[in-house]
């Protein structure tokens, strides 16, 4: 392969992306690298819908389960190791196929992450102290107000204290910092691919894998992650069905609770991602035959 081609699939889950990921692998020399943040973690297979081991013979899986528990994985940990995986690619001739649900990897990938410094102990001691007092809400307003322009969700914690950590600590909102990047790999080609049928269609797909990750063993392998007693705030213990199943372990609420609840947040899980794909402009090739008619 003489070309720096990449496909890049991306949709929100359950959306069918994994299997659409193998259709294409079947039909050219690729490998498929995981652009999702919850799936790098070696502790959490069956509730993160990670590849089988069928499906990892049928091609090359990447980035996948490869992470311990205790590590607070982040998008630069991921460009930094995606970057190594897109070029050893091209040296083995081999098509890259990223695909994930994490919007904000795919957007790294294209443009680059900005030189934030680091933000100083104090400063998020004292918006956790804010959050803790106030509440989430406050705090965006807060960010809001002196950062009009920012188009970050209203209930995402994660990303509204990042961006208000940044405010404090440099004095320029995040949307500035992000728009001074570039791409760590340079010279790459990408033909994209966006799954996103009805959201209806989704919510149904997604109670139905559910259940089948009880059957696989999703307690169990819950009861197993909270053996090693990694921190209540650590990013893998936040991965949907963890706290549910962990209170139906420790007989806080019946199996049927916890099921109703993995799933609402599911349900809002689909939902912003929908919205993150709209507010962001994706208007990616929806068309699956044009993609492998062009392959």
């Amino acid at each position: 392969m003489t070309d720096r081609n990449a496909i890049l699939i991306i949709g929100p889950t359950a959306s069918g992306k994994s299997k659409t990921a193998l259709k294409i692998a079947d039909k050219i020399n690729s490998v498929i690298i995981n652009t999702d943040s919850l799936q790098v973690y070696k502790d959490l297979n069956i509730l993160t819908s990670r590849p089988t081991s069928s499906d990892e013979k049928l091609a090359q899986h990447k980035l996948y389960g490869h992470t311990a528990g205790n590590i607070q994985y982040n998008v630069a940990d991921w460009l930094r190791e995606v970057s190594v995986e897109i070029e050893s690619a091209f040296i083995n001739n081999l098509r890259p196929i990223l695909i994930g649900g994490t919007g904000l990897y795919f957007k790294a990938l294209e443009e680059g992450l900005a030189d934030i410094p680091e933000i100083q102990e104090n400063i998020i001691k004292n918006t956790n102290e804010l959050i803790d007092k106030y509440g989430l809400d406050y705090l965006f307003r807060e960010l809001i107000e002196k950062a009009p322009n920012c188009k970050i969700n209203s209930n995402d914690t994660s990303r509204i204290t990042r961006a208000y950590n940044v405010l404090i600590q440099t004095g320029k909102p995040i949307e500035e910092w992000w728009s001074d990047t570039k791409p760590s790999i340079q010279k790459v080609s990408y033909q994209k691919l966006l799954i996103n049928p009805d959201r209806e269609k989704l919510y149904k797909n997604a109670e139905n894998r559910f259940g089948h990750m009880l059957k696989d063993g999703a307690i169990e392998e819950v009861e197993q992650l909270n053996s090693c007693n990694y921190g209540k705030d650590n990013t893998i213990m936040k991965a949907i069905g963890v706290r549910e199943i962990s209170d139906y372990i420790a007989g806080k609420v019946t199996l049927d609770e916890a099921v109703m609840l993995a799933k609402q947040k599911t349900r809002n899980y689909i939902k912003r991602q929908q919205t993150w794909i709209n507010s962001n402009n994706i208007t990616w090739n929806s068309s699956y035959k044009k993609l492998m008619e062009s392959l």
